[in-house]
């Protein structure tokens, strides 16, 4: 398996009784629905410690589940069949039956058990036989299902290119991480993690495409100058590059906006029905993000919300004023900041003369 090359507890070979009591391998494959495609691999084990004597060659690759029969092997040779693996003795026995194109079948056409010449995987590799017997015995043989192997020892390089020892982000902003990540044959996912205290980390994203160059989130609202990114990059031979970024700091806002309003002003007479324009003006040290407006018909006892979620570039408004006599009028204007902070600014007392 991925996990586990030692065929006497890897998942994907299974340890049989036949009906006359004796101990046999059957393989199977994987399916890679789940897993990536299975294969079989042949080497020698000549002192029986389940170790290749040398590299190990694939002799088989499968997309799909297995067992005793195999299709599709190599070209004129459609079917090969596994009679009985029996690592106990050091034996393993095999039949090979190939079909020709009218579907006739032919005994020991073209298969081969290839041994290794010790170049690793993928490498040229000398046949052990090349025109095997319907049944054919074979010392020091074992076949183990896994994945490909590689060749490819060198981890992929990566670099952050914007972010800088002390730098300050602002919490609750959108920052866009920009990398780039190489490797001699190609990165094929790259992981992002955050660590607010510099040490533990966390994922961000996992997965992200090889040919990634950047990767937006938004930053924590959390104070530190301790924070640091770390990135991973996986190449297709499981070779694994990493890269930590300077220590950044992160500033929280605790900051509220601020506004005034300028209009309606104090003992100013409104007529109801008609059509009148608040305005105001708001500020933040990071930038107004919304506007909610309250109207109190009692100085300021009571307020009603009548407008909200405006825009925080907006800075007036028209509404239609309420035809009813009102002697203190108030409107209220509530800034928020990204990070929920909010300020409000008060109008002065005005007066409403219902239209008749």
């Amino acid at each position: 398996t991925e996990t586990d090359p030692n065929p006497t507890t890897a998942s994907s070979i299974v340890h049989t009784v036949n009906s006359n009591g004796e101990k046999q391998f059957f393989v199977y494959g994987i399916n890679d629905v789940f897993l990536k495609p299975s294969q079989i691999i042949i080497y020698s084990d000549s002192n029986d410690d389940l170790k290749t004597d040398e590299a190990a060659t694939v002799f088989y690759t499968s997309s799909a589940q297995f067992q005793g029969t195999i299709g599709s092997f190599g070209k004129g040779t459609s079917t090969v069949t596994i009679n009985r693996l029996d690592f106990s003795d050091g034996q393993a026995l095999f039949a090979f039956n190939s079909f020709d194109n009218t579907g006739n079948k032919i005994i020991g056409a073209g298969v081969g058990l290839l041994k290794d010449n010790g170049t690793g995987l993928p490498g040229e590799a000398k046949k052990i036989f090349s025109a095997p017997k319907t049944d054919q015995s074979i010392s020091n043989i074992t076949f183990v299902v896994g994945v490909p192997g590689s060749n490819d020892k060198l981890a992929p390089t990566i670099k952050i290119n914007n972010i800088a020892s002390g730098q300050k982000l602002n919490s609750d902003s959108q920052f866009t991480l920009s990398f780039s990540a190489s490797d001699d044959i190609g990165v094929i996912s790259i992981n992002i993690l955050l660590a607010i205290n510099g040490e533990t980390f966390n994922p961000l994203v996992v997965g992200l495409a090889g040919t990634a160059t950047s990767f937006q989130f938004v930053v924590p609202n959390l104070a530190t100058t301790t924070a640091a990114i770390r990135i991973q990059a996986l190449d297709a031979g499981g070779n694994i590059g990493t890269i930590t970024s300077n220590p950044f700091t992160i500033e929280v806002d605790n900051i509220n906006p601020t506004v005034v309003v300028t209009s309606p002003k104090n003992k100013d007479k409104l007529k109801g029905n008609a059509m009148f324009t608040i305005t105001f003006t708001s500020t933040d040290n990071r930038g107004v993000v919304s506007h909610e407006f309250q109207f109190s018909p009692d100085n300021g006892n009571t307020f009603v919300t009548f407008a909200q979620n405006i825009a925080g570039n907006v800075q007036s408004l028209t509404i239609p004023v309420p035809n009813m006599k009102i002697n203190q009028a108030l409107i209220k204007v509530i800034a928020r900041d990204a990070a929920g902070n909010a300020g409000e600014g008060i109008s002065g007392v005005f007066k409403i003369k219902p239209s008749k």
